[in-house]
């Protein structure tokens, strides 16, 4: 599994990028700026997001699309267990049992494993950091240069990743709406965390003075960002 988004890196200036676009090279070095990038080597896949913002409406047009085709979701529902034979018969979801002919799930495989008959014994693995996502919206000049995204892995930084909603929507709103996921040890407080990512921005000279942060709301998720250590890929194995 690829737990962090760096599979790349920037060997060569943007002249000598070009010479090495088709050569197997390629497959590990970063073109310098991907807007200067020639079209024919533009990837062939693509995102979508909404223009009003907020993921959640994908999810709330796809429900009702598969409503109206008579598809019956399931809800605020938890899966008690699946029945395997030779592939996955019935799912027990809130005490009544489904036949299903597919599973698809966005969980991780820890987060499966009782449902799959696997046993973890997480007392045997290294602890998750506790992830805070934090929406905010700045009064700042620092020009993101349409990036999507940034991302921080300074040492000390609790910062993880900083997405841009300009870059994805367009709309050039200001103040700036972005969101800012970071990882913590211990779980810290909605003010800890508050100060430490305001703290951090400022660090980032993406503002300057605390005031410049017009609104600010962080939520603690309930899960953390799985740790690529030597123990918990021995238990893996």
């Amino acid at each position: 599994a690829q737990l962090y988004p760096l599979n790349r890196m920037v060997l060569f200036n943007e002249e000598d990028a070009l010479e090495n676009l088709d050569k197997p090279i390629n497959q590990v070095a970063a073109f310098p700026s991907q807007l200067d990038l020639p079209s024919q080597f533009h990837p062939t896949y693509y995102s979508y997001y909404p223009k009003e913002r907020g993921i959640g409406k994908v999810i709330d047009a796809l429900e009702a699309e598969l409503e109206k085709s008579g598809v019956q979701i399931l809800k605020n529902n938890k899966v008690n267990s699946l029945k395997f034979g030779t592939k996955i018969e019935t799912a027990t979801i809130s005490g009544v049992k489904h036949q299903i002919e597919k599973v698809y799930s966005t969980l991780p495989i820890f987060g499966l494993s009782s449902l799959l008959g696997i046993n973890v014994d997480y007392s045997s693995l290294d602890s998750p950091r506790h992830t805070v996502l934090s929406h905010l919206k700045l009064t700042t000049d620092f020009d993101f240069n349409q990036r999507h995204y940034m991302y921080c892995y300074d040492k000390g930084f609790n910062t993880f990743r900083i997405t841009n909603y300009n870059a994805i929507t367009l709309l050039d709103e200001n103040p700036l709406p972005i969101t800012l996921e970071s990882s913590f040890k211990e779980i810290p407080s909605v003010k800890e965390a508050n100060q430490k990512i305001i703290s951090e921005l400022i660090q980032l000279q993406i503002i300057h003075k605390e005031s410049q942060v017009k609104f600010i709301h962080s939520e603690i998720l309930p899960n953390g960002f799985p740790l690529l250590t030597k123990t918990n890929m021995d238990y893996i194995d």
